[in-house]
């Protein structure tokens, strides 16, 4: 790289001259170097990775906080936020995918179990019914059940980035309710909430994948 006085008999310059040199500025001063092609020429490849990554920015940006309290309680500590998490941990299941089957909604965290729920769809609402755990680790107690729900989409040209979240559950079955989100198909991910302790903010959240569900 050389350092430039008056490139071009001008007082700057930038880009490109006939595809030989590139002028442009470093810190403040004038450098020029040779044009070189590109090593890495967009692809099929590096499209799936960055719609795929754009999708779940999206989704993540207008999600509820219900369905980001998982994600960031998993990555507190850690040098990530709950957004990188939850696109790190999605975009290598979606990009080659054409829909949002194996999309996760919840990673886990703070040791919360795994639960069973069925999805229903009795009218106009989406219901998330809980096989509660026999047994919770000593101090343990339920205290919410979530159910959210996406649209099925392909997360390569998708764009209905909203969620649709559960009202708060009662014990003791813990049923969670999506009201009236809108016709069409659904993918609905749910999970148990649990209080670890005394104390009002020692949660773990349990794992969940999605299931499918028309309205």
């Amino acid at each position: 790289m050389s350092r430039v006085t008056a490139p071009l008999l001008s007082f700057s310059a930038s880009g490109q001259i006939g595809k030989t040199q590139v002028y442009a500025k470093w810190k403040g001063l004038p450098y020029v170097r040779q044009y070189v092609i590109p090593a890495q020429p967009p692809s099929a490849e590096r499209d799936k990775t960055q719609n795929t990554f754009k999708f779940l920015q999206g989704v993540y940006q207008v999600s509820p906080q219900e369905f980001r309290a998982p994600w960031e309680t998993s990555a507190s500590g850690r040098p990530l936020t709950g957004r990188n998490l939850w696109t790190k941990r999605n975009l290598a299941l979606l990009r080659e995918e054409v829909d949002l089957d194996l999309l996760i909604m919840s990673p886990g965290a703070k040791g919360g179990l795994p639960a069973t729920f069925v999805i229903t769809s009795p009218s106009t609402d989406i219901v998330a019914t809980p096989v509660v755990p026999d047994t919770l680790p000593p101090g343990w107690t339920i205290v919410d059940s979530i159910a959210v729900a996406i649209k099925a989409q392909n997360p390569q040209s998708g764009t209905d980035y909203d969620m649709v979240v559960s009202g708060a559950a009662t014990g003791p079955d813990w049923v969670a309710t999506i009201d009236d989100p809108g016709a069409g198909n659904w993918l609905v991910g749910a999970w148990l909430v649990y209080q670890r302790s005394t104390s009002l903010v020692d949660l773990a959240y349990g794992p969940s994948g999605v299931q499918p569900t028309t309205i």
